[in-house]
């Protein structure tokens, strides 16, 4: 039995699927279905449907003509009407990965960096060189140093010793983490790491790390580990706006509702201290609606940050 698809999906699968085919004539139903990330009774759906389509007359003559039913299972197109050519991307779809690829190449991690810069410059000639470097220049709010040691921590697994300064810049501490992976959001990067200080997993701003040094080796804890393991937690309720949205992903938080584009999530949480500073560090992207201690815990730490500018500190609770 195949599986429910999107018209959306299935259309843009087709559209693509005549030029692969042509461009790889002889592949068999289960490689193509390999490819393109579905069942092989799946793409025989699609190229039964494509047999089916055609031109205006809709004779023999202006269907698509594909062979496929030998028992070999190659597929062959022998008339593939007008759709002899992939679709062109366009400029908005050029502009959004080229967005993408370029915060992915400041995010340290173990990605294929060889691949990255291919497939940039690619995306580059297909949008031309005005659009590349006049209206895709992305930058996230990140220390190079910072990067470039956990990058290789995470790469060698080891852990790294850093100075780290908290929200209000005069709360530095010397920590000794062990980088778990590596988080964007809201033009900032972040780093999810088990803390030896904290003897607990706490998320870090590159752009707060003082200095830092590569460690020994060691091993953190599975994310998925740590977000399934039910003991000393608290739960915890946030309204996220859309531009914090990522926390949901990052911290296995769940959906609780959505209204007027701001999210009501639900967080388990080992320790309610690290959910104030998380909320406190959005910068009012994050609000914090229960428990009560940790509302109360949000408001004082933002008073006593704010208690120098005659700011109001409502933005971060109820």
């Amino acid at each position: 039995m195949t599986r429910p698809v999107a018209a959306p999906e299935r259309l843009s699968r087709l559209l693509a699927l005549v030029p692969w085919l042509s461009a790889h004539d002889g592949v068999t139903v289960s490689e193509a279905a390999s490819h393109f990330g579905v069942t092989t009774e799946e793409l025989v759906d699609d190229l039964n449907l494509l047999i089916c389509s055609g031109l205006p007359g809709y004779g023999p003559e202006h269907l698509v003509d594909i062979q496929f039913w030998d028992e070999d299972e190659e597929i062959h197109v022998l008339d593939p009407q007008t759709l002899t050519a992939p679709m062109r991307l366009t400029p908005d779809e050029v502009t959004a990965l080229l967005v993408g690829l370029r915060v992915l190449a400041q995010v340290p991690g173990d990605h294929d960096r060889d691949a990255l810069v291919t497939a940039t410059a690619k995306l580059e000639r297909a949008g031309g060189g005005a659009l590349a470097a006049d209206l895709v220049d992305m930058r996230i709010a990140s220390s190079d140093q910072a990067a470039a040691v956990l990058d290789e921590a995470i790469a060698q697994g080891l852990s790294v010793h850093m100075t780290y300064a908290g929200i209000t810049r005069e709360d530095v501490t010397e920590r000794t983490i062990t980088p778990m992976r590596v988080l964007v959001g809201q033009g900032y990067t972040y780093v999810e790491a088990w803390c030896d200080l904290a003897e607990a997993v706490r998320t870090f701003r590159l752009d707060r790390i003082l200095t830092c040094s590569l460690g020994s080796p060691s091993v953190p804890p599975s994310v998925e580990t740590l977000h399934d393991e039910p003991s000393a937690q608290t739960k915890v309720e946030l309204a996220l706006q859309p531009s914090a949205s990522w926390l949901v992903e990052a911290h296995g938080a769940r959906l609780l509702g959505e209204s007027d584009g701001v999210r009501s999530v639900e967080l388990m949480v080992s320790d309610l201290e690290w959910a104030a500073r998380l909320v406190l560090s959005l910068g009012g992207q994050a609000r914090a609606v229960s428990p009560a201690t940790l509302v109360d815990r949000v408001l004082a730490l933002a008073r006593e940050s704010l208690s120098g500018y005659g700011a109001s500190a409502t933005a971060w609770a109820p």
